[in-house]
């Protein structure tokens, strides 16, 4: 039997997690957030293993709770604006990443991700914006060369969506 304290309770979860027992890792996170419901980082955690379930709300729910204990938890913002962007909210998804590339502008994957709500939203130029933050950050990051590619589609510039486009592959290899 494992011991009710919340950071055994927590690091159990992990680990169950990492076999693939998802089932009993989400039992095991609850039971230490209900031992300790002041540990942002668990809630996060737990809000990782319910998107990787395709429980988006309740992952959602997980990383504002995260949040409400702990405001500058940029993971938790960059979790909840790729959660949010899957599920189509790409209001909420800017919002939370804004705030992640405001706190720590070096992270790609948070201006490729940006971007990408911004183009859900339409507005093409911040979209573009970001992607090229994304490639400032990182000018390997295949996410980016891929929605400038769509942008340039999308404008008509085939011949730019086209160099995107062969970039994106080049990096796949």
């Amino acid at each position: 039997r494992t011991p009710d304290e919340p950071e055994v309770l927590q690091l159990t979860g992990m680990v169950l997690r990492s076999q693939g027992k998802l089932t009993e890792a989400e039992q095991y996170l609850r039971r230490s957030l209900q031992a300790a419901p002041d540990r942002a980082h668990v809630h996060s955690n737990l809000g990782n293993l319910l998107a990787h379930r395709q429980r988006h709300a309740e992952a959602i729910e997980c990383y504002r709770n995260a949040l409400s204990i702990a405001p500058g938890y940029i993971d938790a913002w960059y979790n909840l604006g790729t959660v949010a962007l899957r599920i189509g909210d790409a209001g909420t998804a800017r919002d939370a990443l804004e705030r992640v590339v405001a706190a720590q502008p070096a992270i790609a994957k948070a201006w490729a991700a940006l971007g990408h709500a911004y183009r859900a939203l339409s507005n093409v130029d911040r979209s573009r914006h970001a992607y090229l933050q994304a490639l400032r950050a990182d000018a390997r990051h295949r996410g980016a060369h891929h929605g400038l590619a769509l942008l340039a589609r999308q404008e008509r510039e085939l011949p730019t969506a086209l160099q995107h486009i062969d970039r994106g592959l080049a990096l796949s290899s």
